[in-house]
């Protein structure tokens, strides 16, 4: 079973309770509506037409919400006598951009904030309950594996490693990367006309390596972009 919770996302319109006991208000939400898909676009492109104080609490009820129903998920789960035997895999594609450095949103970017994503796994019966794998080098790829090995399947050769064996092969790096269309940036121009389409075009990468996670994983947030290599 796949499920994917699509709310934190733009436009950030969480129900209450979450909306209001996390500081978002309505007021937000309805000029959030008035601008549609308009909004985000200006605001990938360097316009500010909402504060990080506005937006960060409607984007916090919008993961509460995404939990709450990640919990409901697993009680029907229980109530149905499976959930003691099922691998339950949560985890994300991407994390999202609430102002850092001016930026906003999942685009034109390769920062840390969209790569460092949750993943967590509930084993069947409980197993290795509490458990936490200190690997920097673990991608949503080896999802993929993961599964396919649980289901008694072998994943094909490549990248991705099964997060459950007993002995994993090492990871010598992971690589991201990130391009755009000429399209896409041509509109984000059209919205905010600062914008330069010229300065975006180019794929950006970033490179982890085992050394490199290590070095930089005690420093403050601001200084964990030095893990990364822009290109």
């Amino acid at each position: 079973l796949f499920v994917n919770f699509l709310d934190p996302h733009f436009p950030y319109e969480p129900p209450e309770p979450y909306r209001a006991r996390l500081g978002g208000t309505s007021a937000t939400v309805t000029a959030i509506q008035a601008g549609g898909r308009r909004s985000e676009l200006a605001m990938i492109a360097g316009a500010a037409p909402f504060t990080p104080a506005e937006l960060v609490p409607l984007y916090d009820g919008e993961l509460a919400t995404a939990d709450h129903f990640v919990g409901e998920l697993v009680a029907a789960l229980e109530r149905a006598g499976v959930l003691d035997d099922t691998l339950l895999i949560v985890t994300s594609d991407h994390g999202e951009l609430l102002g850092e450095r001016g930026q906003w949103s999942h685009q034109l970017s390769v920062g840390e904030e969209l790569l460092h994503v949750p993943l967590v796994l509930k084993l069947p019966h409980d197993a290795r309950a509490g458990t936490v794998r200190d690997d920097p080098l673990v991608s949503n790829l080896d999802v993929y594996a993961t599964l396919l090995a649980a289901a008694g399947l072998a994943p094909p050769p490549g990248l991705a490693r099964d997060l459950l064996a007993p002995v994993a092969p090492p990871r010598a790096l992971l690589v991201a990367e990130y391009d755009t269309s000429r399209a896409y940036l041509r509109q984000l121009a059209e919205v905010h006309p600062p914008f330069d389409p010229e300065a975006h075009s180019r794929e950006l990468h970033a490179l982890y390596t085992p050394d490199l996670c290590t070095r930089f994983a005690a420093r403050e947030p601001e200084h964990v972009g030095a893990r990364r290599a822009d290109v």
